[in-house]
């Protein structure tokens, strides 16, 4: 992947997504233009059936499709959607700013449960402020706006390679001034953690808004947004192309690895019951997620290769509608490669294209 696409400004708006796509774009649209050439995707319209951490959404609105159809029931990707993919004009301002570090009344769950086990106690003090000032805006996009940031500033609080799941105690500590420096292991010396945490608060705020402004331009054409079960989803809507990265088999559950950030961002107990995704559990959600989009003449599918090889995944696609020409790509990758012991993981990249829309656009039918 090109140096420049890494840096693409807009990306930076986006927080960090297990299993998110960011890298991968230039290999997925690169593929997908093979099939239809980049000058008829401004008539077309480009479904995101699980728009997770929001970048494959974000680069089809920059790559001027006609219409785009995102859908997420997840509330975190909510607030992507609204901040950035539907958001055109309005901006992270001065006002907003200030509104949120207004001073609160009592200490909420943020101070009380997490300062010092996850966040030192200055940082607290400030992702508190934010998490109960957002609850009280009135105006829906800054709202989430809001939320955004505080999603960012919480994972700019811990460590480099520590997650809002894992305890950031012994960095805390060192903060708050409970322990000497010397004390920390090595590596967090050498990965700069400990020096990114002492970093001045002030300046990080104004950058963050600014980083998020980055990310908020106009699409091409309208952009609607859905927060339903993708089952439903994907019978209800009208694209030419449809993307979907839905959970694999065997691999991360997203709500339990995301309750300790829900918990920031929505003041859900961690412990809140959580449901699993059909995705998660088996191969045969995603038969019957091709099966109900039928009526779609392009799929360009997402997977990983836990549970399925490549040919076997090229089966289970075919095997939805045998009567599309189906191709499957294949990239080294690991997902959150902090964590992740070395293995052969690939990304697995599916089109399969109904032979109809192929003559049209061979046509310039669709032009």
């Amino acid at each position: 992947m090109s140096n420049a696409h890494k840096r693409w400004q807009p990306f930076q708006a986006l927080p960090s997504y297990a299993g998110g796509k960011r890298k991968l774009i230039p290999w997925i649209f690169h593929h997908i233009q093979g099939h239809v050439p980049k000058q008829y995707w401004r008539k077309l319209t480009f479904a995101d059936a699980f728009v997770g951490g929001g970048s494959v959404s974000l680069w089809a609105k920059a790559q001027g499709f006609g219409r785009l159809a995102c859908n997420d029931w997840s509330e975190r990707s909510g607030i992507l959607m609204q901040a950035l993919i539907s958001n055109s004009d309005q901006r992270f301002s001065d006002e907003l700013l200030d509104w949120l570090l207004k001073p609160t009344s009592e200490p909420g769950h943020i101070i009380t449960s997490l300062s010092g086990e996850i966040f030192a106690h200055r940082h607290s003090l400030v992702l508190d402020r934010i998490a109960q000032n957002v609850q009280q805006l009135s105006d829906p996009t800054d709202r989430v706006l809001g939320q955004l940031l505080l999603w960012k500033l919480s994972e700019r609080f811990v460590g480099f390679g520590s997650t809002l799941g894992t305890s950031n105690r012994p960095l805390a500590k060192v903060v708050d001034g409970g322990a000497p420096w010397w004390e920390l292991s090595p590596k967090r010396l050498q990965d700069q953690s400990l020096r990114k945490l002492l970093r001045p608060i002030g300046p990080l705020l104004e950058k963050e808004k600014h980083v998020i402004n980055g990310g908020i331009f106009a699409a091409n054409g309208s952009v609607a947004l859905s927060q339903q079960d993708a089952m439903v989803f994907v019978e209800q809507v009208e694209a030419d192309i449809l993307y979907a990265d839905p959970p694999y088999p065997g691999t991360l559950a997203y709500e339990k690895h995301y309750a300790p950030l829900d918990s920031i961002l929505f003041g859900l107990k961690e412990d809140t019951p959580h449901s699993v995704s059909p995705f998660t559990e088996s191969v045969e959600a995603l038969s019957n997620f091709l099966r109900r989009a039928q009526h779609i003449p392009m799929w360009v599918v997402s997977y990983g290769n836990k549970q399925v090889d490549a040919d076997a995944f090229k089966a289970l696609v075919q095997s939805a509608d045998p009567s599309r020409h189906t191709e499957v790509y294949t990239q080294a990758y690991t997902h959150m490669p902090h964590v992740a012991k070395p293995s052969n993981n690939q990304e697995l990249l599916a089109i399969s294209v109904d032979s109809v829309f192929t003559q049209a656009i061979q046509k310039g039918e669709k032009s």
